[in-house]
């Protein structure tokens, strides 16, 4: 029986557009998880076009080109339309997607270097990820005019004309943060109109930012606002209607969080950051008080490779132990190393595997077994609200990372 043809015609306009394609097949592949990152470095080079033979299973192709997009929120936001289509029969498709962008490749590799280049005079080595966020922000809202024509919507727009409307401020502190390494996100909404802000990831929690609301009309050469500076939800809500799906919650007040810190370390930079921003000291017994009654406030961050690990209610938060010991959550701590994890309910022992090493870590013995051989410890791993916690230097030391500390941000620095 003849294979039946098939033509399949989608456009997914993400503004306005008209798309033309090419012909001719260049790749081919029969995984859909090689289609799709085919496509997703074809748009991360800001080609046009690309041309694809898919030797698979038809099952799931069209979720994976329909979705793809939603994969890279930053692509997302950098993308006018996308459009795509396939001829053919099972097992012999071939697919053409094609794509409009805001910026071009030229454009987008001026918008990296100016980055780079901008981020050399604005960030010194001993800054905090605190003082590095607020030297983006205010960065941008000194260098930026908001573009009342509305012909301007991209972060090459700003460094390149100094203008440009939301779009152009949230996506280069989005990527002025990334380059940091420093978690963010970009967030849809409506604020009088359809709106697109930030929210960055600090000491385990979500802060909106919003450096076009920080900008004020008309440009006032100099001035800086924080206004809409490193908000909860709640706060960001009495202006702003949320349309993102899937975002990070966001609860714990950054004056709260500061004021904890400034209580960790007789360091006065968060002393500083809270006066530098218009917020209140808080005292130690009201802010005793906060604290017990808010678990959700983290105060040790981990980074991995100079990455920040994402912790949240979900998973627990790190902290220090009764031993000055930094704790950290067992499975998302050690699957994002890449260890294979298990748990044995007998003994109450947390197990990871890591190229060859096997680590056994029993609950509340000041102790690990690190490939059957016993190793001490001057802490304990403990089950705390449900939550397995472990001593985060000597497992990870373990399986052959290297360990460090850097006490006035509070962080565990994890290094191959």
């Amino acid at each position: 029986m003849k294979r039946r043809l098939i033509l399949i015609l989608i456009v997914l306009t993400l503004m306005t557009s008209q798309i033309s394609y090419a012909i001719g097949y260049s790749n081919e592949t029969a995984s859909l998880d090689t289609l799709q990152n085919l496509i997703l470095n074809s748009l991360r080079s800001r080609e046009t076009s690309i041309d694809i033979r898919y030797t698979g299973n038809s099952d799931g192709l069209e979720r994976v080109l329909n979705n793809v997009i939603d994969l890279d929120e930053y692509l997302k936001n950098t993308i006018r339309s996308l459009m795509w289509e396939y001829t053919g029969y099972e097992g012999k498709l071939d697919i053409n997607f094609s794509s409009v962008h805001l910026l071009n490749k030229s454009q987008e590799e001026y918008a990296n270097q100016r980055i780079k280049e901008i981020l050399v005079q604005i960030i010194k080595p001993d800054m905090t990820i605190h003082e590095k966020i607020k030297a983006v922000h205010d960065w941008i809202i000194l260098n930026t005019k908001y573009d009342t024509s509305l012909n301007y919507r991209t972060h090459y727009d700003v460094l390149y004309r100094g203008t440009a409307v939301c779009s152009g401020y949230a996506l280069l502190f989005h990527r002025m943060v990334n380059e940091l390494k420093i978690p963010t996100r970009l967030i849809t909404g409506n604020a009088g109109q359809e709106h697109i802000w930030n929210m960055v990831y600090v000491d385990n929690q979500w802060y909106h930012v919003d450096t076009t609301f920080d900008d004020p009309i008309p440009d006032e050469q100099g001035r800086l606002v924080h206004d809409y500076y490193m908000l909860t939800d709640e706060e960001i809500q009495k202006t702003h209607t949320i349309y993102s799906e899937n975002k990070p919650n966001s609860a714990v007040t950054y004056e709260l969080l500061l004021n904890k810190l400034s209580q960790r370390t007789d360091d006065n930079l968060y002393v500083e950051l809270i006066n530098q921003l218009n917020l209140s000291i808080i005292d130690e017994t009201t802010l005793n008080t906060s604290i017990i009654s808010n678990p959700l406030i983290g105060v040790v961050n981990v980074t991995a490779f100079d990455e920040y690990i994402q912790y949240d209610e979900n998973f627990g938060f790190p902290f220090i132990d009764s031993n000055d010991r930094a704790q950290v959550p067992f499975r998302i701590t050690l699957e994002y190393f890449g260890a294979k994890v298990d748990w044995i309910s007998e003994s109450n022992t947390a197990i990871a595997v890591l190229n060859g090493t096997t680590v056994k870590i029993p609950i509340g013995k000041p102790y690990i077994f690190v490939n059957d051989e016993l190793v001490l410890n001057d802490t304990i791993s403990i089950i705390k609200r449900g939550r397995t916690y472990l001593p985060v230097r000597v497992v990870l030391e373990s399986l052959g990372f290297d360990i460090d500390w850097n006490s006035s941000t509070q962080t565990v620095i994890v290094k191959k």
